[in-house]
């Protein structure tokens, strides 16, 4: 996962597979708000989401994924958040 200070980021799951969009903190929430955009021509998933309404539409008309990771420590060097299902994931800031 790469935060990035223009407000972008990308997260690598595999060589092929790799989710990008933009992301915010949000004070009042103590939380890391990230927009998943999907890539068209959209998964047979992505289009289940837009179908069902889960999927907001951008003013460009493009779709994507509100994900909202709780921060539970947040450091000049280290980060902290807790994900979906409970779980915490630790970054490290690069040098």
């Amino acid at each position: 996962m790469t935060y990035k200070t223009d407000g972008t980021y990308t997260e690598q799951f595999t060589r092929q597979n790799i989710d990008a969009g933009k992301w915010y903190y949000d004070k009042k929430k103590k939380a890391i708000i990230q927009m998943l955009y999907y890539t068209k021509p959209y998964s047979a998933a992505a289009q289940y989401l837009i179908d069902k309404g889960h999927a907001k539409n951008d003013k460009n008309g493009d779709y994507y994924e509100v994900i909202t990771n709780e921060v539970i420590e947040l450091t000049n060097d280290k980060l902290i958040i807790l994900e979906r299902e409970g779980r915490q994931r630790t970054f490290n800031k690069k040098k």
